[in-house]
């Protein structure tokens, strides 16, 4: 069998992130690497969009079989994949677990340790280390204790998982009935104010080379609809500190709300690209750049603070449509 020529970035879990696709491809352009890197793509879902936008694809099993690093192993080697990139909260520390493991393969995987992985995926161990680390975050609150609080409004969220299933504003009240219907909910002090988003990119020794405030102006089922970049050094400056003492590596999405006091709240840190990052990247984010320099082995680029304020963000859906044949052939390889 002929050796591929080219070399590859692979993109997990892509569903419907044909934008991140497409961020790398103009970052691969802008190099002058479009004759050595292709992207591929998976997911268990052949009916995924980016699948069929990538240059290759395959169909994935889950990443809680056990035989999901075999599996991912054998398709890297056969794309010649010199870098994956996780974009699924669920399937994070798997890669960072085994992403030593890809590197003796020589596949770098730019994520943060399992520790950090483990903190920040776990709303409450990540509540407790802001409060350690004398930052403020919404106050967690005891079941047992919410019949004492009189109507006040609240703000429920899932303890793990991301998204807007089940996070939401709600009476105090009405806490105890939505409890017993999910008990993994965790309670919240509701805090009033602007929702900030900030997209960042790390060094695989944990250097931060940049930081992207945004704010959240639409929100449509927990993903921002309308956004626009701000400037807010408080915000870039806690950003940095917590981004350093988290040891976080490759891309991370932090969230927070500054209230009527102009005090900053943390909410969450998801270690993986955002879902309107996009809007980071056009103001001067390089996290694409970034991601295709560390995959040819070239020197990454700092652009911390320099970037473009008030850029706004209009998020819609692009249809693509597929005869029958055509679709045939686009998963024939699956």
């Amino acid at each position: 069998m002929q050796k591929n020529v080219y070399q590859s970035i692979l993109i997990t879990s892509i569903s419907r992130k044909v934008w991140i696709i497409n961020y790398l491809r103009n970052a691969i352009r802008k190099m002058d690497l479009e004759n050595r890197f292709h992207i591929v793509a998976t997911d268990v879902n052949k009916y995924a969009a980016g699948m069929l936008i990538a240059d290759h694809a395959f169909l994935s099993i889950p990443s809680s079989s056990s035989e999901y690093f075999e599996f991912i192993l054998k398709n890297a080697h056969k794309f010649n994949v010199k870098l994956i990139l996780p974009t699924r909260n669920g399937e994070l520390e798997f890669f960072s677990v085994k992403a030593p493991d890809f590197e003796e393969e020589d596949i770098i995987v730019p994520i943060s340790e399992p520790s950090t992985i483990r903190t920040c995926l776990d709303k409450v161990s990540f509540a407790k280390w802001i409060e350690k680390n004398n930052y403020k975050t919404p106050n967690i609150l005891d079941p047992s204790n919410i019949s004492e609080i009189n109507n006040e409004q609240l703000f429920v969220k899932p303890r793990f998982g991301a998204g807007s299933t089940w996070a939401m504003k709600i009476r105090a009240n009405n806490t105890l009935d939505l409890l017993k219907i999910n008990p993994d909910l965790i309670i919240q002090e509701f805090i009033p104010g602007r929702e900030i988003t900030m997209d960042v990119f790390s060094s695989l020794n944990s250097q931060v080379l940049s930081i992207v405030p945004r704010e959240r102006i639409c929100i449509v089922r927990g993903e921002t609809h309308v956004g626009k970049t701000i400037n807010n050094e408080k915000i870039i400056k806690e950003t940095l500190e917590i981004s350093n003492k988290l040891n976080l590596k490759g891309p991370s999405t932090f969230q927070c709300i500054i209230d009527e006091n102009k005090e900053i709240f943390w909410i969450e840190v998801n270690p993986r690209i955002g879902g309107a990052a996009a809007l980071g990247f056009e103001a001067g984010n390089q996290t694409p750049e970034n991601i295709v320099r560390l995959a040819a082995g070239k020197k990454i680029i700092s652009t911390l603070r320099d970037y473009l304020v008030n850029l706004h963000l209009f998020r819609f859906s692009t249809d693509m449509f597929l005869e029958q044949g055509d679709f045939n052939d686009r998963i024939r390889d699956f």
